[in-house]
């Protein structure tokens, strides 16, 4: 990273930017599904990265980010910003209109720069000055239209009626504000001809003080590490080439291509002023001329929207195989072949005497969705897994419906990985175009399995609403792990042969964020605690309840500033000599040393939660992890009553 450069004398410099990252429906469709816009690479990096690099060159300092769609996409890039020398502040809002209000809460007491993460226009050292100096200032195009940058001050804003970016810096230029004209050409990512446009005057060196990522072995030409490229091929610079590339014999790639990391061309296929994104195969003696390949869709220059091709021999992702997900996979097949061998008499015994039970085929096939799949219906892909055929008598019902039994039909599926031991309950493509469209999107990224935490958090608090498995399934499609398949297994097959009074496990709820979410919590809350403190006195009790409320409390009202449908899992590990209670959330991190004493004058009311919470726990830690907030509360089981000892 370089110094800073000089933006003004004396206290006027920028040192704060506020960035608006909203947009109420994407130009681009499916493309930014999973990644938005702003993420999307171009000859490279991604305009998020050159935003940052660049304000840091200027000498900004903090980025606080206003976003409203892919907030969890873009705190795993962004982080904390350190590898650009910035601090980076996210900010989570329902909705564009919201933007301004939000802006407006931020109490910011100096001039800041304001923008665009979608949109970066030309930004030199002595513009920035100029833009210091200026009590208010916007940035124009060349055809004096705001670029959606500007440098304002706080005083500016509390007069202002406008609820979206847009209409912000439409209102300050009609209140006379001055503008600044920025040279063209400048990066934009909100729509195929202006990702296409920008990354072309990338490649041809048309934009001040940005590069293109890589080394060039001869002018105009980058190709990453680990490229496969058959001698036939023909490159027309410019072109830049991701890592692990395969270009196939007679390919011709050029001018103005750029082609993101683990991409497939197979033989004599053309791309001239496109950009593939990261994974993506493209098949045979395919021509592409002004588009945007990302995996299965493609994005052309004049189109309004993303197409989806249904036809996987000209586009579709290519997956390459993480050594994670290589070795879960063949553990989870492995196991289920050799519990298929070892069961394969049971059920053979089963299936005779179903059948002459019930006059019928005792295991049936339901058609289901593979996962994970697209979000068009046209491209959902299907599977066949094996379940007992229902019986007509309760009995039957309930003793086909025990772990043990639902797992041998299946055992076939599992080992020839069809289906997986734990996930999303399968489903059918009805059922799946029967689910809400955030839902829907949840599921469709996941995986479908055997057992599911929706079974585990029903058992657990006794709530069997769709409510509730929207909270479990969309709690699993976040945080999915080995372990928590491991912990989904034990607990959907093991309780059924172990003693209640066991000891030792680790007890899971999950909850989304909303109206019943203190319910849910209390309910399971006093379960545990019933089960597992028969040996503390009321007193004591008192206090475990007191304190993790107020922790479950401040998860709701700081790390999620009330937001709605947003996860919250509780674990529970209850041990002869301790109790210990770990709150995961995705909300904003917190710094514990941050956090003053209450002030018992009664001049203020703040930090008494977390008083509480240090002094009824006997040991409190916290960390982050993965985009997780860890809040783990050990309580011992010898000490009574701290707390109110404490304040006699």
């Amino acid at each position: 990273m370089s110094a800073p450069e000089n933006t003004a004398p004396g206290d006027t410099a920028l040192r704060q930017a506020v960035l608006f990252a909203v947009e109420e429906t994407s130009q681009l469709g499916s493309i930014t599904d999973h990644t938005p816009a702003f993420l999307l690479p171009l000859a490279g990096k991604c305009l998020a990265d050159r935003i940052a690099g660049r304000l840091s060159d200027l000498g900004i300092e903090e980025l606080i980010i206003i976003i409203n769609k892919g907030a969890d996409a873009a705190a795993h890039f962004l982080e904390t910003g350190i590898r650009w020398g910035v601090t980076i502040r996210l900010l989570d809002i329902p909705r564009p209109s919201s933007a301004v209000e939000r802006l407006k809460s931020l109490n910011l007491e100096n001039r800041f720069l304001l923008g665009d993460l979608f949109r970066f226009p030309q930004i030199g050292s002595e513009t920035l000055a100029q833009m210091s100096c200026d009590k208010a200032a916007l940035l124009m195009d060349e055809k004096e239209i705001p670029t959606g940058w500007a440098a304002l001050t706080p005083e500016a804003l509390p007069a202002c009626t406008a609820s979206t970016p847009e209409e912000l810096l439409t209102e300050l230029k009609q209140k006379g504000i001055g503008g600044l004209t920025t040279p063209a050409p400048e990066l934009n990512c909100r729509s195929a001809r202006q990702i296409l446009s920008s990354s072309k005057a990338l490649l041809n060196h048309q934009v001040h003080d940005q590069v293109v990522s890589g080394s060039a072995i001869e002018p105009g030409l980058w190709i990453g590490s680990g490229c496969v490229i058959h001698p036939t091929v023909k490159l027309t610079p410019p072109v830049w080439i991701g890592e692990n590339c395969r270009l196939e014999e007679g390919a011709e790639i050029g001018p103005n291509v750029s082609i993101a990391d683990h991409c497939v061309l197979r033989e004599h296929s053309t791309l001239k002023d496109c950009c593939v994104m990261q994974g993506t195969y493209i098949g045979a003696h395919l021509e592409l001329d002004k588009t945007i390949v990302d995996r299965n869709f493609l994005a052309y220059e004049d189109a309004e929207t993303a197409v989806a091709i249904p036809d996987r021999f000209l586009i579709a992702p290519n997956h390459p195989l993480g050594l994670s997900s290589l070795t879960s996979g063949l553990l989870g097949r492995t196991t289920a072949f050799l519990a298929l061998l070892l069961t394969l008499p049971l059920t053979f015994v089963i299936c005779l005497v179903r059948l002459l039970l019930y006059r019928r085929k005792p295991i049936e096939r339901v058609e289901c969705v593979q996962l994970p799949a697209p979000t068009d219906s046209m491209l959902w892909k299907t599977f066949y897994w094996h379940r007992w055929t229902p019986a007509s008598d309760p009995k039957s019902k309930i003793f086909f419906s025990l772990p043990f039994m639902r797992m041998l039909p299946a055992l076939p599926d599992i080992a020839f990985g069809r289906l997986h031991w734990a996930g999303l309950a399968p489903r059918t493509g009805d059922e799946v175009s029967a689910l809400p469209e955030d839902w829907q999107h949840i599921y469709l990224g996941s995986k479908p399995g055997l057992f599911q935490l929706s079974e585990v958090d029903r058992r657990r608090i006794g709530d069997r609403s769709t409510e509730q498995q929207f909270s479990s399934e969309a709690f699993y499609a976040a945080a999915r792990t080995i372990k928590l398949d491991f912990d989904i297994l034990r607990q959907c097959i093991l309780p059924s042969i172990r003693p209640p009074s066991q000891q030792g496990d680790t007890e899971i709820l999950t909850l989304l964020t909303g109206e019943d979410t203190f319910d849910s919590f209390h309910a399971f809350l006093n379960e545990q605690l019933r089960q597992t403190t028969q040996d503390l006195s009321k007193d004591r009790i008192n206090e475990i309840i007191t304190a993790l409320h107020e922790a479950f409390a401040n998860i709701v009202k700081h790390a999620y500033d009330f937001a709605e449908g947003r996860p919250i899992q509780v674990h529970v590990n209850s041990q002869p000599s301790f109790i210990e209670f770990s709150l995961f959330d995705k909300g904003k991190s917190f710094d514990m040393d941050s956090i003053t004493e209450p002030d018992f004058s009664g001049n203020t009311s703040g930090g008494f939660g977390w008083f509480i919470i240090k002094q009824s726990a006997s040991h409190v830690l916290y960390s982050r992890n993965n985009k997780w907030n860890h809040l783990s509360l050990v309580f011992d089981r010898q000490t009574t009553g701290a707390l109110k000892n404490e304040n006699d």
